[in-house]
């Protein structure tokens, strides 16, 4: 597997990750934002792991070299 495609994995399952505890958390209603149940716990590990691994775009590289 390339980098590329290794990347492209990982966003591609924490956008789905969000989607599907977001439904969960919608199921749930207000318990749904209540520590006491595991939607709300999930929620907020999934957006963790789309802040950190399932970026979606790339910051252009601050120190371009030159040619």
């Amino acid at each position: 597997m390339t980098h590329e495609a290794a990347s492209m994995a990982k966003a591609w399952t924490t956008l789905r990750g969000r989607e599907v505890v977001a439904l969960g958390r919608e199921l749930l209603g207000g318990n749904g934002i209540v520590a006491d149940f595991l939607v709300a716990k999930a929620f907020c590990d999934m957006e963790a792991y789309y802040t950190y691994e399932g970026a979606c775009s790339s910051d252009p590289d601050p120190n371009p070299t030159q040619v």
